[in-house]
């Protein structure tokens, strides 16, 4: 299995790691383009967005923290203000700039909350979901998806051919391999995601498009080096023959 699959896979586990999920989905309302996705701010940070920018944002705003001197896409820094935090993941783009890739923010409450009336602050703010997760309530914003996520994600953690083959019944895809690039095109388009319980809130906003390009180039950087070692090696060889 190659890297970047596995980095794929990574990735979206990655992306529901402290927030509540499951294939139970209830259509709510608005799909939102890519760039509707992107243009949305959590505490003034926006997924894109520079760490050098974000680091100025959230050391005005009162938080505590600091980036690590290495940037791991899977590694996000702990920013802490109160009963709130931030957790901002970056990743470098083709000029070298340190950007987000996602941002997490969580806030717990000292007395309980009603969920109604926060999920109405949420709307308010940013707008009616696309989808409203039909057993925990968590309200998504995406873009559009062609696929079915409960069956697709299964079938991409297994792996399994006959997985798809059974997945792509009714559906335009030739190949088991068609509908995983599909799937995986749609898991690598900016999504948000807000969890409310009467004591905590997270909302999750990320784009696993930017954190896995900059893993292919990393890739590819690692490839080419190799290669240009074997190169060298070869050219330097004494053949014994």
């Amino acid at each position: 299995m190659s890297n970047i699959r596995l980095t794929y896979r990574f990735l979206f586990q990655l992306a529901f790691a402290g927030l509540a999920c499951a294939p139970a989905i209830a259509e709510a309302g608005q799909i939102y383009s890519p760039e509707q996705i992107a243009g949305l701010s959590i505490a003034d940070l926006k997924i894109g967005m520079s760490a050098v920018d974000a680091e100025h944002i959230v050391s005005g705003a009162g938080y505590e923290g600091s980036f690590a001197a290495t940037i791991e896409e899977k590694t996000a820094a702990q920013w802490i203000k109160f009963d709130r935090a931030l957790f901002l993941f970056r990743f470098i783009d083709a000029s070298g700039t340190a950007r987000l890739w996602r941002i997490r923010f969580g806030q717990k409450f000292d007395v309980p909350q009603s969920i109604d009336v926060l999920k109405k602050k949420v709307i308010e703010r940013y707008g009616e979901p696309s989808e409203i997760d039909g057993t925990n309530g968590d309200l998504v914003y995406h873009t559009p998806f062609k696929l079915d996520h409960g069956i697709t994600r299964t079938c991409y953690a297994s792996g399994s051919p006959t997985c798809w083959d059974t997945a792509m019944l009714g559906t335009k895809y030739r190949q088991p391999t068609e509908m995983e690039a599909a799937y995986v095109a749609e898991i690598e388009s900016p999504e948000m995601r807000v969890s409310i319980t009467p004591t905590t809130m997270y909302l999750d906003l990320r784009s696993f498009g930017l954190a896995s390009e900059s893993e292919r180039r990393r890739n590819l950087s690692a490839a080419t080096a190799i290669e240009k070692k074997r190169v060298e090696n070869a050219k330097q060889l004494d053949l014994g023959f």
